[in-house]
């Protein structure tokens, strides 16, 4: 079994824009969990889910990042 957790902090920064004064940005955290269960050498189950708390943010002005969401699956090898 694996699981893993990621805390990613981003404070508070400006954004020139070209032709008008800058923009501020506000400050973020998320949060990201990640697990893993290996049935056997040939079959493992994962989950990850991202930005557990649903924060809305902007990396860059006027793009929104991803909100919550999961993604899970099984792995099979031949």
């Amino acid at each position: 079994m694996y699981v893993s957790t990621q805390l990613r902090s981003i404070s508070r920064r400006e954004e020139f824009i070209y032709g008008a004064p800058p923009a501020t940005l506000d400050a973020y955290n998320t949060i990201d969990m990640y697990g893993e269960y290996k049935f056997s050498s040939l079959i493992r189950t994962f989950i990850q889910l991202k930005n557990i708390t649903n924060k809305q943010y902007f990396d860059i002005l006027g793009y929104n990042a991803r909100r919550f969401n999961i993604t899970a699956g099984i792995n099979f090898q031949l």
